[in-house]
């Protein structure tokens, strides 16, 4: 029978194979124990639930569920997933109900559901409508609670009589632990079915979690007030109370016999509290008291879970493991392999798919497709096995750690990106290291605190050396103290810390402060230069009387006050002119910050932080009070100019210095948008002046100097003007100052501001149109109008004015306080009390509260200018106090803080190159980043800007020529070179790349002159062989926007509007090349590419006018409208006979047949791409009309794209999705439907660790029949690609992979990642590549594709260097062999057949290299025999081998012939 021993070894070995398969076969695995925690690990695949435990759970069909449950009574309490749940058993039971409508079907209708089934039908259907009050879920009040018991006894009492043949059902709606409770009572109270076996199932926890994060329709507000360890706290006390009254209930010989199952939240956000309940659970875990990882069995089958609940798959795979708990194993159904029948897949939740449901929910206004999917015809049957499984063969994990980065692009390729610090190549940012926020802070608060040790032992130094040499003075404070409380208008000796022999400031310091990023990206800020705190030096004596301090320098004496009676405070410690603004500066410097941060996106969504512009108007008003206020006590005759050059010693030091690393950043980035005329312009703080160069200015936020220089200039006039008012002029002047002809300048400058808010009211446009503006753009009148309105200086003239304006009436009310004395009673201090606290309440109520937001007034513009005035007023004059009385308690508490005003303007001014440095994007960790910056601050101004200050004041002449010198400066290297790969020019892509000797990248030379005449490109090429030729087809793209305005009906009604077009010109175009052998390397490789001008639609129309997609913005009337204008993305297939298959998506033709274009909620188009089949194409013949055809599976709602098509027995099929890989069928007319689904577990793994990632179709499948150059598949099998995009980086990582060649198709393995060369679509852009197209020729495999939408390019290799990308070095053939097979196969002496594998000697080092791949097991590196058998043999073959299998295969071994078995090297 046997030609020879060798072919009798061989015909044993598959024998014993057979033999194998049918011992490990699925129905071989045992059937899980009933323990306290179920396992549910694993994956679905086929319908099937494979578990990492290795055991399987018992099925039950309707008959053998019904059997089992009869006599007994099931308590569910929980929300919407366990409510489905809920339904899908009664379904499942009795079938008939899903064609009969009742109340309490859908969540939310009812508090509750008490149902009875007897022999297959509903007996009686009972609910608790929701509304009624006490039974609310969330009604948790012992006095609702009360009721609600009641409630749910009458509706317990209305039930038949307990019968043993009959089975019950209740559902409890229960949000909170509570319901659990009050569920378990009612029922323990029962008595009509007191007989009946209970068992409980629970699921609480997602309300919790709403409520712990926040959410607005959370039903409980206690939790949404309490900080989140409070609350989770909470949900643990109410957890283990509700837990304590189960432990009792559902003992074995308590009330629930059947036992409890409690089962976890099913979704991802409630993983914090799941831990707590597994952690309850585990204390008190028994057979009977058992923990139901609902959503780890979820996790298993990730595409059966849509918006957190479950479909009935999922649902009644949660079922079967808890029958498996209740119910005897006797009682099972005889077969082991679940069959799914009817909606039971999530992947086919369609609204076409639930006729029942569709039309309901449309007029209940809320359409679920997780409610869609429980709401039709399920049926699971248990069969036998069917012939070879549908595990899937490998158990690898997959690495895709490299997925992030191109091995081409990234690696070799300088202009490419390889983190958030590059764009387009170019490093746009110093560092990026997500997880070294510390770094920068620990570093410069440890040198902050070095340099102010320095300081001060450096000043202890020169203090002790001289007094050692006798020159220590007396100290000239207390003389000029003296006389300054003597004689108020006398000169005061002014200090300047750490500036000795230095010329003096006439004024209190203003300090900067401010800076504004709104929604508009604007900036905003003010000043206040900066008084160091430091070891007092020599003091400077100013001439002619200057008041640079006021004459309050008592308040340096009135240090002492602190050590004192309140009483003596009252009487001795008087505000004079010495302003307690310090922590008023710094609190208001922080909250811009913030601000600023809020607006760049970086911080967490909170509304107290977009409120930080506001305070800029204060700056303004606070330095014309500080300014007034020195003036009226000592005005001093200089010019206008003179004036502007002595205050700009307290700012422009400081700025200058700060522009240069901002220059020397941006400019080496790439990042500079100030061109020449900005930078001239700033170096003389003329940047706000012109409003086209404000915006892109270096260091933007300091546009407001510009506004001070302005200020300053005019302070003296405006001060002469302003000086003789009396008390009732200037009240008059600062309420009605817009109405006074005789300032005419003032009434512009106050009146300016309401106009935005006028206009707009008058005409009818929203408060906000200022929006319409986008940062940097100066196109538009309205662009240019924002930024005056924003940054001009005349737009804040009156903010400043009206400080004056405050000084001048804090010198007159003072003038009349004076007349009530100093002590307690004075009505003017008890008034002074509570000016500044409730100017910062009601600021504190807008910052924080939405109900006071700005369009209560007007907008957020008209509140940046001039509507929180009298609030910011009240803060400044209640802080300020009067001269002749003790400071407010609120001012003098603020006085302890002083010492902050120092380092307010350098806050401001470093708050954006320190977040220039700071090394990670994305959300900042403000308390770090803020110490960083106070930290920078205290440095910059120890270190930098008081020397360089003390320099400005020294050399009056020298100071003149700083601003030339920068502004030559900057300018002049302006005009050097950008960084490569920031200009608009694109970097060339190179024609050809060698990978290696067996594989290359190379461009495709497609040729198109139409489109190159249209100014488009060819992209996404797919190919396919086809009568000895090879066929390409392609998608020529470009984009066009146009604008135009019409009439819209939108949700308020048909009005004027403006459409903005967003066109994709797109078409498909095809070519062919005879000379399969030349191309795509060889000589006259290039293709011809002409329009495919015969596609029709069904009706046999054109394929054209689209049905599109529109948004609305409501806030300036505004459509934009994305247009495609013809089909995308081919994939082309030979399928024989038939010809060309071409699959394509497109938008709905509007002329096809049956088609409405799709619309949302809000009545807006809202076309999704669908899939489209054309059959019988001939490339010879583009003009030929050819038909194409809607695929009817998927999603008429949603885009639907990347279907892989391949030809299985001359017909067209479908990979759906990867991962299931769903196959489909279809027929030429576009019938699809779903055949078959298995699950590939190394990446479901990778789903599973990566939840941002999504993995999805590429090309076309091919089949391959090579086993010589395939060894690590020696077997028939499909070649597709599959690509992962990465949602948090916006990546493509492409893959190929290999299934079977018979139905089921499961996917057998996955390769290493394909090294394609990426490419930036845009400059800055994120470099990607999409692959479009696959064939195979000759052993040579060609992957095209395209490089950032900018070139068509092919990765061409040898066939067996791609075999070298597959992890797994062997797998088993899963096709059932019979034995007549086994017999043949020993008879035949064709080693070179697909089952018998023997390695060619010169691939020995090639194999060599791979007998360690990621498989879990080591192969002996030569002759390899692939068994014929089910997945379970192979595994068990593998990685775990029985004994008995062990000993034949010992036996075979010892023979020096047997060289076709692979063995393990140790086990």
């Amino acid at each position: 029978m046997f030609r020879s021993w060798k072919a009798f070894l061989h015909a044993l070995g598959l024998w014993l194979a057979l033999g194998l398969r049918k011992v490990l076969s699925v129905d071989a695995k045992p059937v899980c124990d009933a323990v306290p925690v179920p396992p549910v690990t694993g994956y679905v695949s086929q319908g099937n639930l494979h578990l990492d435990a290795g055991c399987r759970y018992n099925l039950y069909e309707k008959a053998q569920a019904t059997q089992c449950l009869q006599g007994s009574w099931i308590v569910m309490a929980g929300t919407s997933s366990l409510h489905l749940q809920f339904q899908n058993l009664i379904n499942f039971l009795a079938p008939d109900e899903h064609h009969i409508k009742r109340d309490g079907e859908w969540f939310g209708e009812v508090a509750g559901a008490d149902v009875v089934i007897e022999n297959g039908q509903v007996i009686h259907w009972e609910v608790i409508n929701d509304p009624i009050p006490e039974c609310r879920p969330w009604n948790i009040t012992l006095q609702s609670h009360t009721a609600c018991k009641r409630a749910f006894n009458r509706l317990l009492d209305r039930a038949p009589l307990y019968s043993p043949g009959s089975f019950r059902i209740t559902y409890f709606s229960a949000f909170f632990w509570h319901r659990t409770s009050l569920a378990l009572e009612v029922v323990g109270e029962d008595r009509l079915w007191n007989g009946a076996k209970v068992g409980v199932v629970v699921q609480v926890g997602a309300w919790y979690n709403l409520c712990i994060d926040k959410f607005d329709n959370c039903p409980r507000k206690e939790l949404m007030t309490m900080e989140r360890d409070l609350a989770v706290q909470l949900f643990k006390d109410e957890m283990e109370e509700a837990f304590h009254q189960m432990g009792s209930f559902c003992m074995r010989d308590g009330r629930a016999q059947l036992g409890c199952s409690v089962q976890t939240g099913p979704r991802p956000a409630d993983k914090v509290l799941n831990a707590y309940i597994e952690q309850a659970v585990a204390s008190r875990q028994s057979s009977s008291f058992r923990l139901v990882d609902y959503i780890r069995l979820g996790q298993g089958m990730p595409t059966e879970v849509v918006r957190g609940h479950g479909s009935q798959m999922l649902n009644l795979w949660a079922w079967t493991i808890m029958l498996n708990a209740m119910c005897p194993a006797n009682l099972a159904a005889p077969g082991s392999f679940a069959v799914w029948e009817g909606l039971c897949s999530a992947t086919e939740a369609r609204f076409e798919n639930c006729p029942n449901y569709w039309p309901t929910c449309l007029l209940s206004q809320r359409c679920e497709k997780w409610e869609c999917m429980n709401n039709a015809p399920c049926t699971l049957t248990a069969r036998d096995p069917p012939v070879g499984g549908t595990e899937g063969l490998c158990d690898d994990s997959v690495d895709i750690a490299d997925s992030a980065h191109s091995h081409l692009a990234l690696m070799e390729m300088e202009w490419a990106d390889s983190d958030a610090c590059h764009r387009g190549g170019v490093r746009i940012r110093l560092w990026c290291l997500q997880h070294f926020e510390w770094f920068l802070p620990v570093i410069s608060v440890l040198a902050a605190l070095g340099v102010v040790a320095v300081q001060h032992a450096w000043a202890a130094w020169s203090l002790k050396t001289t007094v050692q040499h006798g020159k220590q003075t007396e100290d000239p404070t207390e003389d000029s103290e003296d006389a300054a409380e003597f004689e108020p208008d006398a000169a005061v000796p002014i200090e300047f810390p750490e500036f000795p022999e230095t010329a003096y400031h006439d004024e209190p310091d203003i300090k900067p402060n401010a800076v504004e990023l709104n929604g508009l990206n604007g900036f905003n800020a003010d000043l206040s230069p900066c008084n160091m705190e430091a070891p007092k030096p020599p003091e400077v004596t100013p001439p002619e009387g200057d008041l640079e301090k006021g004459d309050s320098l008592e308040v340096g004496k009135r240090a002492g006050c602190a050590g004192e009676s309140f009483t003596w405070m009252l009487q001795t410690c008087k505000a004079g002119n010495r302003y307690p603004f310090g922590l008023a500066r710094f609190m208001a410097s922080t909250h811009i910050v913030l601000g600023n941060l809020f607006a760049k996106g970086v911080t967490q969504p909170v509304y107290f932080f977009c409120w930080g512009f506001t305070w800029v108007p204060w700056f303004f008003m606070l330095s014309g009070f500080v300014l007034f206020s020195a003036y009226l006590k000592n005005p001093k005759e200089e010019s206008m100019i003179q004036y502007v050059l002595r205050r700009s010693a307290t700012i422009y030091p400081l700025y200058a210095i700060s522009l240069i690393p901002a220059f020397i950043m941006q400019k080496s980035f790439g990042t500079m948008t100030a061109e020449w005329p900005t930078l001239l312009a700033q170096s003389f703080l003329l940047q706000a002046w012109w409003p086209t160069l404000t915006e892109s200015a270096l260091q933007t936020h300091c546009w407001f100097l510009s506004c001070m220089v302005v200020y300053w200039f005019f302070f003296k006039p405006i001060a002469r003007a302003l000086m003789k008012l009396d008390l009732l002029e200037t009240f008059l002047l600062m309420s009605l100052s817009c109405f006074l002809p005789w300032q005419l300048l003032m009434s512009l400058s106050c009146f300016l501001p309401w106009l935005v808010v006028f206009v707009p009211a008058v005409w009818n446009q929203p408060m906000d149109w200022y929006k319409d503006h986008h940062f940097l753009s100066t196109d538009t009148a309205l662009d240019l109008g924002v930024v005056m309105l924003k940054f001009h200086p005349l737009c804040y003239f009156h903010v400043f004015i009206l400080g004056m304006l405050l000084a001048k009436l804090r010198q007159l009310l003072d003038q009349k306080a004076l007349a009530y004395g100093a002590d307690s009673r004075n009505p003017y201090l008890i008034a002074l009390q509570l000016v500044a606290p409730l100017g910062y309440l009601f600021l504190l109520l807008v910052f924080n509260f939405e109900g006071f937001q700005a369009k209560v007034w007007g907008s957020e513009l008209s509140a940046r200018l001039s509507v929180l005035m009298p609030f910011q007023a009240m803060i400044l004059f209640g802080l300020a106090g009067l001269p002749s009385l003790p400071l407010p308690l609120f001012s003098y508490a603020f006085s302890k803080l002083e010492f902050l005003e120092n380092y307010s303007y350098a806050v401001y001014v470093l708050q954006f190159l320190c977040y220039a440095v700071w090394p990670k994007t994305g959300l900042v960790s403000l308390p770090l980043f803020l110490i960083f910056l106070y930290a920078s601050a205290v440095l910059i101004v120890r270190c930098i800007q008081q020397p360089s200050q003390k320099w400005w004041a020294n050399h009056t002449t020298a100071r003149l020529f700083v601003p030339f010198i920068l502004a030559a400066s900057f300018v002049g290297l302006s005009f050097l070179p950008d960084p490569v790969g920031t200009s608009t020019s694109m970097p060339d892509i190179p024609a050809q790349r060698w990978i290696d000797n067996r594989s290359k990248d190379m461009r495709l030379e497609l040729l198109d002159p139409e489109g190159q005449r249209l100014g488009a490109r060819i992209i996404n090429p797919s190919l396919a062989i086809a009568d000895g030729q090879l066929v390409v087809v392609a998608r020529r793209h470009r984009r066009e926007v146009t604008k135009s305005s019409g009439r819209f009906r939108s949700p308020e009604g048909e009005v004027d509007a403006v459409f903005i077009n967003q066109i994709w010109h797109s078409d498909l175009v095809v070519g062919s090349h005879l000379d399969l052998d030349l191309w795509p390397s060889g000589p006259g490789a290039q293709i011809s590419m002409q329009s495919w001008t015969g596609l029709r639609t069904s009706t046999g129309g054109n394929w054209e006018d689209l049905c599109v997609a529109e948004t609305w913005i409501a806030k300036n009337n505004t459509v934009i409208r994305h247009i495609v204008t013809g089909p995308q993305d081919p994939k082309v297939v030979s399928a024989g006979a038939g010809g060309l298959a071409i699959a394509f998506d497109s938008n709905p033709p509007k002329s096809d047949d049956g088609i409405l274009c799709q619309r949302n909620a809000q009545g807006f188009a809202d076309a999704a791409t669908q899939m489209y089949l054309a059959m019988g194409f001939k490339p010879a013949k583009p003009g030929a009309p050819t038909a194409a055809y809607r695929l009817g599976y998927g999603h008429a709602d949603v885009a639907e794209k990347s279907w892989i098509p391949f030809i299985y027995k001359e017909s067209v099929f479908f990979i759906y999705t990867p991962l299931p890989h769903v196959v489909l069928s279809s027929t030429h007319d576009g019938q699809s439907e779903k055949v078959f689904s298995t699950t590939f577990r190394p990446l479901l793994r990778v789903l599973q660790d990566n939840p941002h990632v999504r993995i999805r179709g590429s090309a076309q499948a091919v089949f391959v029949h090579n086993s010589q150059e395939t060894p690590n598949l020696a077997r028939p099998h499909y070649l597709a690609l599959l690509h992962m995009f990465d949602t948090s980086t916006g990546r493509y990582a492409h893959y190929a992979y290999r299934f079977a060649a018979e139905p089921p198709f499961m996917m057998l393995q996955l390769s290493s990642k394909l090294p394609l060369m990426e490419a930036a679509a845009t400059p800055g852009g994120v470099p990607f590549a999409f692959a479009s197209g696959l064939a195979v020729h000759n052993n040579t495999v060609v992957i095209t594709y395209g490089a950032g939408h900018r070139d068509v390019r092919a990765l061409v290799m040898t066939l067996d260097r791609l075999d070298e990308m597959f992890a797994c070095s062997v797998y088993v053939n899963e096709e059932e062999l019979e034995e007549s097979r086994a017999e043949e196969l020993a008879e035949s002496s064709s080693v070179g057949s697909w089952s018998l594998h023997e390695v060619q000697p010169d691939r020995k080092k090639a194999n060599d290299s791979r007998a360690e791949q990621k498989c879990s097991r080591k192969l002996v590196s030569m002759p390899v025999l692939v068994l014929p058998g089910p997945v379970s043999t192979a595994r068990r073959l593998r990685c775990g081998w029985p004994w008995g299998a062990q000993l034949i295969m010992s036996v075979c071994l010892c023979s020096t012939t047997c060289h076709g078995w692979f063995v393990p090297e140790s086990d």
